[in-house]
């Protein structure tokens, strides 16, 4: 099942495919299906990203073909009726993962291909590359997981530091009742109320969006190029039930966990050829 989009490029669908019992939300936009594979992998957990990289990243198919995967539970891949009953874990992301690169491996003729991981997406990109490495042929982070824990308590201590300096008082009540994180998680699973002020503050997307994740969604005319308006209305929906999930509560700690990296897949930009 797809849809074909009229652009100028040569290779332009969403298509939903099988594999295993499973469904896999695919976005692939090519000017030429020889030059190599990028997937991106996206954040969240459960924050599909496609219509940001269609918008800003699309001069990329120009040397390559690039593939946004709506992961399970996310965007297009969200169902209520299904997040009743499915548990979500990093096992089951994994072979997830692996299921969409040796689908996309044997579709474009490739032994290896490209994965971008944003935020999550670096994280679910690092397990992948420690057991898969064969099937990478360069992986980016942008946003690298590293020390989860770590992150979650600057980002805390940022988004405090930035009410101060604007005297925002109802921001500062907020995030003194929520409380800073310990071991990485917040009291009572605040995470995107102290999002929504992070958002708010300029730490999550560059530019002048509006000032709360739930208000920036529906501003940004990109996203409904690529979701309907029901999925839109699931979007924060998709959004916190990945992170109620097992998947959501993993805290990486890279630097410890992470010793050695396989040669074959992590290199320096300049060493990315397209």
């Amino acid at each position: 099942m797809g849809k074909s989009y009229k652009t100028n490029y040569k290779y332009d669908s969403a298509e939903t495919v099988y594999i295993d019992g499973a469904d896999y939300c695919l976005r692939i936009r090519s000017q030429d299906i020889s030059n190599p594979v990028v997937l991106f992998l996206h954040g969240g957990c459960g924050a599909a990203d496609r219509p940001f990289i269609m918008k800003w990243n699309s001069s990329l198919s120009e040397k390559c073909t690039i593939v946004c995967w709506d992961q399970r539970g996310a965007g297009l891949a969200y169902n209520r009726k299904t997040a009743k009953k499915e548990i979500l874990t990093k096992e089951l992301y994994l072979n997830d993962l692996h299921c969409v690169v040796e689908y996309l491996k044997k579709r474009f003729n490739k032994e290896k291909i490209i994965i971008v991981g944003h935020s999550f997406g670096s994280q679910l990109g690092v397990w992948y590359a420690q057991i898969h490495p064969e099937n990478i042929l360069t992986y980016v982070g942008i946003g690298q997981v590293i020390d989860a824990a770590n992150n979650e308590t600057i980002s805390w201590n940022y988004t405090v530091e930035q009410a101060e300096k604007r005297n925002d008082k109802r921001a500062l009540k907020v995030l003194k009742e929520i409380g800073p994180p310990v071991n990485g998680f917040y009291k009572d699973d605040k995470l995107l109320l102290q999002r929504n002020y992070l958002n708010k503050f300029g730490g999550i997307l560059y530019g002048k969006y509006g000032n709360s994740v739930i208000n920036t969604l529906p501003k940004i005319p990109c996203m409904f190029k690529e979701y309907s308006f029901f999925t839109m209305l699931n979007y924060v929906s998709a959004n916190t039930y990945c992170l109620s999930q097992p998947l959501g509560q993993e805290k990486v700690d890279f630097l410890n966990e992470v010793k050695t990296a396989p040669s074959s897949c992590f290199h320096n930009y300049g060493k990315i050829r397209l």
